[in-house]
């Protein structure tokens, strides 16, 4: 696939990953053409360009997808109802996740587009404990979430393969970044206790703090994301940073970039403690000559100055 200026459909455009997706590819002069429900993301997170188009509906109330796509289209679909989500709306995760997603993949395939690129996640695995999560590693989700995730795979490979389209499929692990909240999916540890240390409340551990997780900044996923845009292979990759962070030592090294001086307290418990998720990024290394280019450190100093100034 040359490098040409693309045409990239962005469901979720409006959320964390697809506002930062959609303003690095529209600084690259693409077209984009970013759809959003609004019930989490914002308008506002985009800058304003010609080469913008928004539109302001919710993946299960779109009836047909295809006058939004053509042969130079990559679409890169972001919108799902999130884990927390399925805990409450099982059948609503299941409508947007398996059903309206098959729709979405089946009428891009219909309009021969250049190129599907789907966010699953290291929820399709299933695994919560060590060795360090490959592609290689069958899926056995335990989640709602996560058999979601893993059926929207399936059901990606089967409809692409049947119409020659080109697809990648990349499980993201745990992305973090400016303009994050936790309303977005997954409670994030980082964005509420920088919120406590900005009112200078103490930070709050649930369990032990041993729980370790793979933080990857989203300026590294986008990275990720258009990189896989220029390739014609046919790809599911972890995007993750590679590296094991306890949720103690995290909590740690945020105290230490806001200067308060304070400690964090230990409070409740609940399923993970004691998990390790992280995931191998040796292929996407491999296939793509992507490597994550921002340090935790790095990363959290920026996501500490939002907070600081918002």
């Amino acid at each position: 696939m040359n490098r040409k200026k693309l045409n990239f459909v962005i469901t979720g455009g409006a959320g964390f990953i697809g506002s930062h997706l959609a303003n690095a590819l529209l600084k690259k002069n693409h077209k984009v053409l970013a759809i959003d429900n609004q019930r989490f993301g914002n308008w506002k997170n985009i800058e304003k360009n010609k080469n913008l188009k928004i539109i302001t509906k919710d993946i299960n109330d779109i009836k047909d997808f295809r006058k939004y796509f053509n042969k130079n289209t990559v679409l890169v679909h972001l919108a799902a109802e999130k884990h927390n989500n399925s805990l409450k709306y099982p059948d609503k995760i299941f409508k947007t996740n398996c059903i309206a997603t098959n729709r979405l993949f089946e009428n891009a395939c219909a309009k021969k587009v250049k190129k599907i690129i789907f966010s699953s996640s290291l929820y399709a695995y299933g695994q919560i404990s060590k060795p360090v999560m490959t592609e290689k590693h069958s899926c056995n989700p335990k989640t709602v979430y996560g058999i979601t995730k893993y059926s929207g795979e399936l059901l990606l490979k089967k409809t692409a393969l049947e119409n020659n389209i080109s697809y990648a499929i990349l499980r993201f692990f745990f992305v973090y970044g400016s303009k994050q909240y936790s309303g977005t999916g997954y409670p994030s540890v980082i964005v509420k206790n920088f919120k406590k240390l900005k009112l200078k409340k103490n930070p709050l551990i649930i369990n032990d703090g041993t729980q370790v997780l793979d933080y990857i900044h989203v300026n590294d996923v986008v990275d990720a994301i258009i990189k896989t845009s220029h390739t014609k292979k046919n790809l599911t990759l972890n995007v993750s940073s590679g590296n094991s962070t306890s949720i103690k030592s995290l909590t740690k090294k945020m105290i230490e970039i806001s200067k308060i001086k304070t400690k964090f307290l230990y409070v409740g418990r609940d399923w993970t403690k004691g998990t390790f998720r992280v995931g191998s990024n040796k292929l996407i290394k491999k296939e793509l000559n992507w490597s994550p280019k921002i340090s935790l450190a790095k990363g959290l100093n920026e996501v500490w100055d939002w907070i600081k100034n918002t």
